[in-house]
Formats: structure tokens, C-alpha cells, sequence
């Protein structure tokens, strides 16, 4: 995953959000970094295209680890999530191997929704 795949398969998902001013991506080109940042969470992606990692942030994060889907639920919404599911999709699952990679909880909870709401779409 390059930094220019990527930057344009996140920008035409969440372009909705991002017209609305929801969602700004801010992109680091010298430090291979791009960022999805919304009022009550964050995505980072880091080390393209070499070794890509990512972490999602929430404002309020859970201190049990059986409250991290539904605190990430609720922080991120279902248009934010959607979102999400169709840059995955763009980038090949190239977001939840980058999510999966952080070993973070949150991050690995939200590439495994992502894996099951790609599963769940239709074939075409």
C-alpha cells in the first residue's frame, strides 16, 4: 500500500464526511503518515509503504477490554464505519493488515469488524 493509494481510496470513501467537515485527512508525505481525523477519534497509519501500521484513537477509550466494540461503535458511527469498509475494500485489506499489525486492542477490534463487513458485502 502506497501513501498515494491510499491517501485517494480514503479520500473518495469518506468524501462525503470530508464535504460535510466531519473528517480531515492530513497527510505526512516525507514521513509516510496519513491520518483520518474526526471530533471523537482518530486513524493513524504509518510506515508506507515499507512496513504499514495503524492505529484507530478514541476520545474515550475503555478501561475493560470487554467495553472496546461498543465504545469504538459508539465514537466512530456508522457512516465513519462505512467508510472505512470501502477504502478496505479499495486498498485490497490492505487497512485491516495495517490495524492488525499495531497489536493496539482497539485497532485489532476495528480490523476484525472490518473483515466481517467485508465478508458480509455482496460479491459482484
Amino acid at each position: 500500500m502506497d501513501i498515494e493509494s491510499l491517501t485517494a481510496a480514503l479520500r473518495d470513501a469518506f468524501a462525503p464526511l470530508i464535504e460535510a467537515d466531519e473528517v480531515d485527512i492530513e497527510v505526512g508525505q516525507e514521513l509516510g503518515e496519513v491520518e483520518v481525523v474526526a471530533e471523537t477519534w482518530t486513524l493513524h497509519l504509518e510506515g508506507l509503504p515499507e512496513a504499514p501500521r495503524g492505529w484507530i484513537a478514541i476520545d474515550d477509550e475503555p478501561e475493560n477490554a470487554a467495553d472496546i466494540r461498543v465504545a469504538r461503535e459508539e465514537a466512530m458511527g456508522t457512516e465513519a464505519m462505512a467508510a472505512l469498509v470501502q477504502a478496505d475494500s479499495l486498498l485490497g485489506g490492505a487497512l485491516r493488515g495495517a490495524l492488525t499489525a499495531s497489536d493496539d486492542p482497539i485497532s485489532v477490534d476495528l480490523a476484525a469488524a472490518l473483515r466481517a463487513d467485508a465478508s458480509q458485502a455482496p460479491q459482484g
